[in-house]
């Protein structure tokens, strides 16, 4: 009798137990379904738009490469699962893909927006892009420090981008003048052509044309006229999600895996704003300053001029992949 009690207690204890589990797997699926499916299916579904240099796909491979992508590839390797790419028509439709499910993250390109932020969860900081105001070569009315010498002036814009937000609100006193051209060659081949006084844009963007004619633009202000934050983004209400996402997005950054990329693709710029601005940055600059759930506080960031990338990412911690 007593064996007999003793295995209807451990039958009991058992199915108490399988009850809380699929009660508690029941709950994250609710209140974070980004996370739960990651975790069953070992995948994290990534939307992105194809926006060069930054991320595209191979239409002879239908690869997806590019800057953001390799950082993706390597984000998830913390996460110890796969990525799967999903490609997106439109910038416009991230809200709806992200948080009815069709992907679980947002992994290309996306300026920081707040107005986004209100609708779907941003991540940490993936690059920060700085845009600079450009004049044509022998322009010399300008000084290296003075806005106020641009009241008045015209200022040449892509419709639509990041520059022309930033011209608003900015460059108050400047005539903005919008190019319709999508082509970088073809927009700075207009300013040239144009008695618009200033260009703005930034060094990523301008990068092809620039290494072609070097001597066609200065840049007329030494510090950016704004820093635009890219991130990730994952759906609303995704915190568990957002958390080792942020986590390994902060690894990658802080293993020197970033840095690494972005020289590869010659895209300094992001380096060299935080290195310059390492009192605005501050822990994202410290190697001993790893964020609680991305790995070994021993893990270096190492300066990019002495980068060293052997050895394999380590998993994030099972506490940070708990609910």
């Amino acid at each position: 009798m007593r064996f007999k009690n003793k295995w209807i207690g451990l039958f009991i204890a058992v199915f108490i137990t399988a009850a809380l589990m699929t009660s508690a797997q029941a709950q994250l699926k609710r209140s974070n379904p980004g996370f739960y499916r990651m975790q069953k299916f070992g995948e994290l579904r990534c939307g992105y738009v194809d926006h060069p240099p930054y991320i595209q796909t191979d239409y002879l491979t239908g690869e997806v490469q590019g800057p953001f992508a390799q950082i993706a590839n390597n984000m998830v390797e913390y996460l110890r699962v796969n990525v799967v790419w999903v490609k997106e028509d439109s910038l416009a439709n991230i809200v709806s893909s992200l948080n009815d499910g069709k992907y679980e993250a947002f992994c290309g390109f996306l300026p920081y927006d707040t107005e986004l932020a209100n609708h779907v969860e941003l991540t940490s900081p993936v690059m920060d892009l700085p845009h600079y105001v450009y004049a044509k070569e022998g322009d010399d009315r300008f000084s290296e420090d003075d806005l106020s010498a641009f009241s008045g002036m015209k200022a040449y814009v892509k419709q639509g981008s990041l520059s022309h937000l930033i011209a608003n609100s900015y460059l108050q006193d400047v005539e903005v003048v919008l190019s319709t051209k999508t082509s970088t060659e073809e927009f700075v081949a207009d300013f040239m052509d144009s008695e618009a006084d200033l260009l703005l844009g930034n060094p990523v963007e301008l990068d092809v044309y620039m290494r072609e004619n070097s001597e066609d633009l200065n840049i007329v202000v030494k510090d950016p006229l704004a820093i635009t934050s890219v991130t990730f983004a994952v759906g609303s209400q995704n915190q568990s999600l957002l958390k080792v996402v942020n986590s390994s997005i902060e690894a990658v950054h802080l293993t020197g895996k970033v840095d690494a990329i972005f020289l590869e693709y010659d895209m300094s710029e992001d380096i060299a704003l935080r290195e310059h601005y390492k009192d605005v940055y501050g822990d994202r600059l410290d190697p001993n300053k790893m964020p609680p759930c991305a790995g070994s506080k021993e893990s270096k960031r190492p300066t990019f001029d002495t980068m060293e990338l052997e050895g394999q990412p380590q998993p994030l911690p099972d506490s940070c992949m708990a609910q």
